[in-house]
């Protein structure tokens, strides 16, 4: 036998059942929609500062990377080397520019490199063998692209100075090394280790710190 009991919901029956629901969600998952969120802004938050060290980190081991595979060396302005090389790079630019991107032109670094071939050939401080490798790569231009790497110039904070990065292939070790000794006796100066941090890092680095 099956009883039913039927029992009126009065006004004290539904205030009972209301209370029954947590305060402040009228009845639907609010907080819970709040804390999703909350929850997700922090994971893109956490995830945009690991991406930020991960920059940072890539950065720093390229700058190692490129401290062991390039020599840089610090140019008084006026050395005629130097000079002869941002004239070159000056040149370069332009004749891009004039151009428009209609036709091709050798890549940058062989025209900075020629230049320096050139300056150090009718460099009379530099050493006979030197200034006659120097003469000899000019004559063999064609072989230049297998040899040259890296090659340009660059500003430093000290307009009195100019930065030079170069990279040539192992067979040319020791004519890179005896224009670089010419160099530093003429007022040069060779850096050594990965080059501090750029303002771009800076400004990344000093996010996390304020974060």
């Amino acid at each position: 036998m099956s009883i039913w009991l039927s029992v009126p919901i009065t006004g004290q029956s539904e205030g009972a059942m209301e209370s029954l629901v947590p305060a402040g969600t009228n009845g639907t998952n609010g907080p819970a929609r709040k804390r999703a969120r909350a929850t997700t802004a922090d994971s893109m938050a956490t995830t945009i500062r690991n991406l930020v060290r991960l920059a940072l980190s890539n950065a720093a081991q390229v700058r190692l990377l490129k401290a062991a595979a390039i020599r840089t060396l610090l140019f008084p302005a006026d050395n005629p080397t130097f000079m002869a090389a941002k004239q070159a790079g000056a040149r370069y630019n332009e004749m891009a520019q004039q151009r428009g991107g209609q036709t091709s032109l050798p890549p940058p670094h062989l025209a900075v490199f020629t230049a320096i071939l050139q300056a150090v050939a009718a460099d009379s401080q530099v050493p006979p063998q030197i200034a006659a490798a120097a003469t000899t790569m000019l004559a063999n231009t064609a072989q230049l692209p297998h040899l040259i790497f890296v090659c340009k110039t660059s500003k430093c904070f000290d307009k009195n100075k100019g930065r030079l990065e170069v990279a040539l292939h192992p067979q040319c070790a020791e004519f890179l090394e005896g224009c670089t000794r010419t160099w530093v006796q003429q007022g040069a100066r060779e850096m050594s280790g990965p080059a501090p941090r750029g303002p771009l890092e800076r400004i990344l680095a000093d996010t996390l710190t304020e974060g």
